[in-house]
């Protein structure tokens, strides 16, 4: 029988093209809905969302959750952020910040950035047929971080709407 675990590995010591988006990964609920994105955190697509949530008639598909930005307290004060930003048509791609490594395994998306001495796993876990997402942090190596502040941007839009997209309420 063959091995169930299958992992996509992206590193940042490799070089990308910057003219083609950064690969991509999704996970499904069940019901129809589902988290989708890019290795390197940036949105893409007006679909890309951490929650498109599945409702029932005559609602639909809504995005629910569209990302989450990530910034950690190290310990001597100073600040970074995990993953890349969101940008307009008219700016440049970022650079992801700080990510060493992404792997898809048994289809769920792992993140594993690291800020100096200082590395932070993320891993994303869509539960089965509820609208529901899980984001788990952990700390790894041997210093430890003062705090991790995550804003998450909520739409709530129905997926058809990608206009609507483009307005985007920060929540704390």
């Amino acid at each position: 029988m063959a091995d169930p675990i299958r992992s996509l590995t992206w590193r940042a010591d490799v070089p990308v093209d910057r003219r083609t988006d950064p690969p991509e990964w999704l996970v499904a609920n069940g019901l129809g809905g589902y988290a989708s994105g890019t290795v390197t955190g940036l949105m893409t697509r007006r679909y890309h969302g951490l929650l498109m949530a599945a409702l029932p008639v005559p609602l639909g598909r809504m995005m629910m959750l569209d990302g989450v930005i990530e910034m950690v307290r190290l310990p001597d004060g100073s600040t970074g952020r995990l993953g890349a930003g969101q940008v307009s048509a008219e700016d440049a791609v970022p650079e992801p910040d700080h990510l060493a490594d992404f792997r898809l395994l048994l289809g769920l998306p792992m993140w594993r950035f690291a800020i100096g001495d200082v590395v932070i796993g993320r891993r994303l876990v869509m539960l089965h047929e509820q609208n529901t997402i899980l984001l788990h942090w952990r700390l790894f190596g041997a210093l430890k971080a003062s705090g991790l502040r995550c804003s998450r941007f909520c739409i709530c839009v129905p997926a058809t709407r990608a206009s609507a997209r483009r307005s985007v309420v920060f929540i704390r």
